[in-house]
């Protein structure tokens, strides 16, 4: 099996806990899983400490737990998209593992054709890059909002990041298939 670079347990030999039902998927959590949100956690605390010019009080805990809700729904966004799209070329997604890091896709493990995977691959990018826009539309539509401008630009960047030609990313999943796909 594929070894997920970003994760760091061993999610092919680790029991998942059942978490919750999204739009018919099963997401699970490996025994692991509660570190995830420390970490978005502690990355809005981060982004809300320098944003406010090293300040403490509860504006500083309210714009933490804002930022770390941002993030963690533009992650969810993402997975989501890539649900969508299997559903779209009716293959998708039988679960999704949540781990220390973060939410793993998973699929039944057969061969597809090449479109399949990349369509399934463009789900959470695409729907990042629609967010993103869509936000940055809103923030102009109705004033500078730091909260709005703050998820726009995560999704913006969730778009290209996942696009990386790394090999478990969606670019490297891009670049194998539309490799195959010459190929098929």
């Amino acid at each position: 099996m594929k070894k997920t670079i970003y994760v760091i347990e061993d999610i092919h030999n680790l029991p998942g806990k059942k978490l919750f039902n999204l739009f018919g998927v099963e997401w699970e959590g490996t025994p692991y899983w509660w570190i995830c949100p420390i970490w978005i956690l502690a990355v809005g605390t981060t982004i809300a400490y320098y944003t406010q010019n090293n300040k403490g009080g509860a504006d500083f805990a309210g714009n933490g737990l804002m930022y770390a809700g941002i993030i963690a729904l533009s992650i969810t966004l993402h997975s989501i998209g890539h649900l969508t799209f299997g559903k779209f070329v009716g293959h998708p997604m039988t679960g999704n593992l949540v781990t220390a890091t973060l939410p793993v896709n998973l699929y039944d493990g057969k061969r597809y054709p090449s479109r399949v995977h990349v369509i399934r691959s463009l789900g959470g990018p695409c729907i990042n890059l629609i967010s993103g826009l869509a936000l940055l539309a809103i923030d102009r539509l109705i004033g500078h909002n730091q909260f709005i401008q703050f998820a726009a630009y995560v999704n913006l960047m969730f778009f290209i990041v996942s696009l990386a030609p790394i090999p478990t990313m969606d670019g490297g999943v891009l670049v194998r298939e539309l490799r195959n796909w010459r190929k098929e």
